[in-house]
């Protein structure tokens, strides 16, 4: 048998994927249903299962980080990502996470027996939507992971959430004159005209979801 965990923190959708993994894939067994990160780390880390399904955001922590970790300490285990988050930034990070499948919530369940054959075969598999949204960005020149550094990055990402410049310094242990002088130049390298601007448009990609 097969055994699968699902890491997501609406237990109507854990009961409702493991349902229908279990009438339509004989071989699969749920090891488990965990509803937030830490729990499904641990859960995990003590089944160590053959495949995982994922929500990208989940309690505790990111959805994608989560997957990284566990691409990571257990190569043997493969995830999927499911989620109706096509963001660019989200589809940017899922592309040099190394997790090999992504099924958009949107889509028939049919797709994630798709995607469950092909990645457990060693394959990959992506929605129609995450393609589109990552060839849109891979030919952009301006895309934001082609001009800014890594540590701008994370800086345009506490933008988005608000923080300003005593808290950026503060969270990436850095000075106060250096987290402006990464905000300015940000600015000015995504050719904005102020910090507003720019929090507008690190929200679009998708780095933050105000409430």
């Amino acid at each position: 048998m097969t055994g699968f965990v699902i890491i997501e923190d609406q237990q109507m959708v854990c009961e409702m994927l493991a349902e229908f993994i279990g009438k339509t894939m004989p071989g699969f067994q749920l090891s488990g249903c965990a509803l937030d990160s830490k729990g499904g780390l641990a859960l995990c880390r003590r089944v160590r299962p053959q495949l995982v399904l994922l929500d990208i955001h989940i309690q505790g922590a990111d959805g994608i980080e989560t997957g990284q970790a566990i691409v990571n300490e257990l190569p043997e285990t493969h995830v999927i990502l499911i989620s109706g988050d096509c963001s660019p930034y989200n589809c940017y990070r899922i592309s040099e996470s190394g997790i090999r499948g992504f099924v958009d919530k949107m889509q028939p369940l049919s797709e994630l027996n798709e995607a469950i054959e092909q990645v457990m075969a060693g394959g990959s598999w992506f929605s129609a939507s995450y393609e589109k949204t990552r060839r849109s960005f891979g030919k952009n020149p301006n895309a934001f992971f082609k001009i800014l550094s890594a540590r701008e990055q994370e800086v345009l990402l506490k933008v988005a959430r608000g923080d300003n410049d005593d808290e950026i310094a503060r969270h990436l242990n850095i000075s106060r004159r250096t987290a402006e002088t990464h905000r300015y130049n940000i600015t000015k390298k995504l050719g904005l005209s102020d910090t507003s601007a720019l929090r507008k448009y690190a929200i679009e990609l998708g780095m933050w979801s105000p409430q």
